[in-house]
């Protein structure tokens, strides 16, 4: 894997882009998220 130092750093960089880019979206849609899922849950009961 040290041959390839470039990708890896750069697969780093995207998945931290992928988890910032989650935690702005759960937060942007917490509210949203949370009220859809007990929907869900007390839907299937």
């Amino acid at each position: 894997m040290s041959n390839f130092p470039l990708s890896r750093s750069s697969v780093v960089q995207i998945s931290n882009l992928f988890g910032y880019a989650w935690e702005c979206t759960f937060i942007k849609y917490e509210e949203e998220t949370i009220s859809m899922l007990l929907w869900l849950f007390y839907r299937q009961q």
